[in-house]
């Protein structure tokens, strides 16, 4: 008969002067993009690359492997084993964005004028295979993302840094689910934000771990400390928000120019990093996923009458203050909630239409995960006063018409006016109508459809600005578990009120047992295992957790 042994748990939590720290968590994640290789170079970095999964094994860490469909193919096809390796141990699988050779690259096939052949242009490349020296597309085989796909027989969940709208659109439509670079790509205020219904990821490059930053330490080219240079960056971090620790590698660093004595440098030093972030009590190591699923999910909305007028004036007042040239705000605020361009407008044509119909406003507004405008348009308008009656009407016919993204143009009483004045417009009628004004005068103004935001972006094509209408600042769940094992993967459950160490049964067990405890606030958490006799026989969680029920 096997033997029972009895087990004490220890569940201990860190507190900060008279209460529960109020810090946000700092997120790690491996990121090793790999390139395309031939010869010897694909086989030794397909060396590399099931030596690095090895590697991360070894520390318990779930690493993502950004890939272009021509490297993922040339692996598949030369060293399958290196594709069945990562299935295997559950790697995630990403997409290499679009600065990628062989040319032209995928951002040199758009040209930001027409949104259609943009897309078409995206949605070829990343469906056809390529020709590594020319680049020409061959449609008789499949390649790219869709190539991806089918190897690893799931979708890519995120997609790389450099984009314009039209690229991260098209990869959307192969199921691509989160971003990087919107604030560099868009001219974004923040990296925390959604983009075209995508989060980004939140990058703080205060904090990344570059191949430029680490491999002058690991090759011995400078006298300074990475390790103590890290732990002085994260005790010099502002903790209200998560933050994102990204060590990012290309593969080609690992080899690629280096003797084996510098190659096994990198390797040593590349694990210190690692060995150096489990034992880091500041931060949270996770993937990719694990962020995805802390952000709320902020594609569709709903709100009463009484918060969309407050969004509405708010809309007003942040356009009425930017003087004589009128500018859209990069987004609404409303309470502890964001509205993007394309959600307000959404809601405010909707709520006119049914108004026009029936005389009274919906009980609720709601949005769908709409495109910003497509079209650029150059309309002048004069300072004029409208009727509100013309306003509703319109609104009315753009509601029947309104199918997948924010019409360019409206045609308001005659007069053509773009996305920009018509949503300005239809802020002001359905303040008038919510508040009772008697005043029925409503005031055009001539307004960019390009937000002031976006419009200083030098790498953003204007295709790219008009979809910052699409962009609102990410809301991060409260009751979020990420690193631990949570079959609600991330979703929201209730805000447990302090913390508990749930009982175990039987105790003793044999042979396995689940450990559920509960946090009411984001906190250090130690859960060790002690025998009868005291003594500390296995440490189950040593890392920062967020509030909510856990289980290991």
């Amino acid at each position: 008969m096997a033997s029972k042994v009895l087990f004490v748990f220890s569940l201990s939590l860190a507190c900060i002067g008279d209460g529960w720290a109020q810090r946000q968590p700092i997120y790690f994640v491996v990121d090793i993009n790999v390139n395309y290789f031939t010869g010897n170079d694909l086989q030794l970095n397909c060396n590399n690359l099931t030596k690095h999964v090895q590697l991360l094994k070894k520390y318990g860490i779930e690493g993502d492997y950004y890939f272009t469909g021509l490297a993922v193919s040339s692996i598949n096809q030369y060293r399958h084993d290196v594709i069945d390796t990562l299935k295997a141990n559950r790697l995630y699988y990403n997409h290499h964005g679009a600065n990628r050779p062989p040319r032209p690259q995928p951002i040199d096939r758009v040209n930001g004028v027409n949104w259609e052949q943009d897309v078409k242009a995206i949605l070829d490349y990343e469906s056809y295979a390529i020709d590594p020296m020319s680049g020409v597309l061959d449609s008789t085989k499949v390649g790219g993302l869709k190539a991806m796909m089918q190897i690893f027989s799931d979708t890519a969940f995120s997609t790389g840094r450099f984009f314009q709208a039209s690229i991260l659109y098209a990869e959307k439509q192969f199921g691509v689910k989160m971003c990087a670079g919107l604030k560099g790509n868009t001219g974004a205020s923040t990296e925390s934000g959604w983009f075209l219904g995508i989060p980004n990821r939140p990058d703080d490059q205060r904090l990344f771990i570059t191949p430029d930053l680490f491999k002058p330490w690991a090759l011995g080219q400078t006298t300074a400390n990475l390790l103590t240079e890290l732990d002085y960056r994260i005790a010099t971090t502002e903790r209200s928000q998560p933050h994102l620790m990204m060590f990012v590698m290309h593969d080609l660093d690992f080899f690629q120019g280096y003797t084996q004595a510098q190659q096994d440098s990198l390797w040593s030093h590349y694990e210190e990093v690692l060995s150096w972030a489990v034992r880091n009590r500041n931060l949270t190591i996770v993937k990719i996923k694990d962020i995805y699923n802390a952000v709320v999910d902020d594609r569709t909305k709903a709100m009463t009458m009484s918060q969309l007028a407050t969004a509405a004036q708010n809309l007003l007042d942040a356009i009425n203050l930017t003087g004589s040239v009128f500018a859209l705000p990069e987004y609404i605020t409303v309470g502890n909630d964001y509205l993007s361009l394309c959600d307000l407008w959404q809601m405010l044509v909707s709520s006119l239409s049914i108004y026009k119909q029936t005389g009274v406003f919906p009980s609720v507004a709601r949005t769908r995960d709409m495109l910003g405008p497509t079209v650029i348009t150059a309309v002048s308008s004069p300072s004029v006063s409208l009727n509100r009656s013309e306003i509703i009407s319109a609104a009315d016919s753009t509601a029947m018409s309104m199918v997948d993204r924010v019409q360019s143009q409206v045609s308001v009483g005659g007069r053509t006016v773009d996305a920009a004045e018509f949503l300005y417009l239809t802020a002001q009628a359905f303040v008038q109508i919510y508040l009772q004004q008697s005043s029925t005068n409503i005031s055009l103004r001539d307004i960019s459809p390009i937000t002031a935001q976006a419009n200083g972006n030098t790498l953003a094509d204007n295709l790219t600005k008009l979809q910052f209408w699409t962009f609102k600042p990410l809301r991060w769940r409260s009751t979020t578990t990420v690193g631990v094992n949570d079959p609600a993967e991330g979703k929201g459950v209730t805000q447990p009120s302090g913390f508990q160490l749930f009982q175990n049964y039987p105790n003793p067990f044999n042979p396995t047992t689940t450990i559920r405890f509960s946090l009411s606030r984001h906190q250090h958490v130690t859960l060790k295992v002690f025998d009868v006799l005291g003594r500390a026989v296995a440490t189950l969680v040593n890392r920062e957790l967020n509030s909510g029920e856990h289980s290991v």
